[in-house]
């Protein structure tokens, strides 16, 4: 009978201390990578927001283009047309016109003439004020006041969101947040005027409002600022560090850089549908008075730039998670590389079809972790 060897308790530990180890990273890693994945959406959002919030240049840039759409402009000659008919009673200035001439002594004739003619003056004159309207709103001049009642609005709104006593954006007498459109009316009035439309010239200074929301959800708002403020700047960072730790904390980093790439396409997807159904519902709940079609402008363009961010940094985790396939071990990936040689050497003209590694070598830690 042969001696029994004794056992070797260091080994049995260090085979036993392995795979536990091995599982303890994994963990980790996979906690990390999740963590840094759940941030990114709200990263882009955050660092959206604070740009839009908190710089009037980029504001200003951003829905300067709207001074083109035909549905702003059709509602922004609209809420114009409004306010002067609100400050001018054109009804009341046809009416004593035809009652001086009627003084003046006009026979019958005349008189029943000017009477027959007071409907189709007021309606000429609404006409003229509409078209003439409507024609500066689709002029180039047009654009430069549209950039400064943005610039404007765009004051005002973050002074009110700061909490400034002296912002004038909340204006109206039942409670709402409201932009001015002052610029916009007062352009128009001395357009008007210029082109020999001395009606024009009645019409004062009026601050002309469009609802934005209720006073009663200004301190979510105002909060909702705070939060971009302070979370704008660094909350892509941390997201991000978070992704790299977990790829250096992997037993296998190589297939962690594959997976976080996969769910960063993944989770800018999951933006992206979140955007296009928060807009869907920010048009359906918008205020009466304003069409969707100009609510659905508004955020579209609003909403271009984050989608622009996400669409790039899906589209560099693809490149990620491409590069780190064809750099793998996969049978498929070595055929694609060798043919990529071959075509290289054939293009240059030299020596083509030499060999090249089939795989990288493992790392020692990997290997262990098979």
């Amino acid at each position: 009978m042969s001696p029994t060897a004794p056992n070797d308790p260091a080994a049995d530990r260090g085979s036993a201390t392995g795979p536990v180890r091995h599982r303890g990273r994994t963990a980790v890693a996979v906690a990390l990578v999740v963590i840094g994945l759940l941030v990114s959406p709200f990263a882009v959002v955050s660092a959206w927001a604070r740009s839009t919030l908190t710089d009037t240049d980029r504001f200003v840039a951003t829905y300067a283009p709207l001074a083109d759409d035909p549905a702003v402009q059709a509602f922004l000659t609209d809420q114009v047309v409004a306010a002067v008919d609100q400050a001018v009673d054109i009804d009341q200035l046809t009416n004593d016109l035809v009652d001086g001439l009627v003084q003046l002594g006009a026979g019958p004739r005349t008189t029943a003439a000017l009477e027959a003619l007071r409907p189709t003056a007021v309606q000429a004159i609404d006409g003229l004020m509409r078209s003439r309207t409507e024609a500066f709103i689709d002029s180039d001049a047009f654009a430069a006041v549209w950039r400064e009642a943005l610039r404007a609005t765009h004051t005002q709104a973050t002074a009110t969101l700061a909490g400034d006593p002296g912002a004038v954006v909340v204006g109206s007498n039942d409670g709402t947040l409201t932009v001015q459109l002052r610029p916009i009316v007062a352009a128009v009035r001395d357009r008007l005027v210029a082109q020999g439309f001395a009606l024009a010239a009645r019409v004062p200074d009026i601050d002309r409002q469009v609802e934005v929301a209720t006073v009663q959800q200004l301190p979510s708002l105002r909060l909702g600022y705070e939060l971009v403020l302070m979370t704008g700047a660094w909350l892509a960072p941390i997201g991000l560090a978070f992704v790299v730790g977990g790829v250096l904390v992997a037993v296998r980093r190589r297939r962690a850089v594959a997976v976080a790439a996969v769910g960063e396409v993944v989770a800018m997807a999951v933006l992206a549908v979140g955007v296009a159904v928060a807009r869907a519902v920010a048009v359906s709940q918008a205020p009466a008075s304003v069409p969707g079609a100009v609510v659905r402008a508004f955020l579209t363009a609003a909403t271009a730039p984050m989608v622009a961010t996400s669409v790039t940094v899906a589209l560099v985790a693809v490149l990620v998670a491409v590069a780190v396939w064809v750099t793998g071990p996969a049978p498929a990936a070595v055929r694609v590389r060798r043919r990529a040689h071959t075509l290289v050497g054939a293009v240059a003209g030299g020596p083509a079809g030499g060999r090249i590694p089939d795989a990288p070598e493992p790392r020692a830690d990997e290997e262990d972790g098979r």
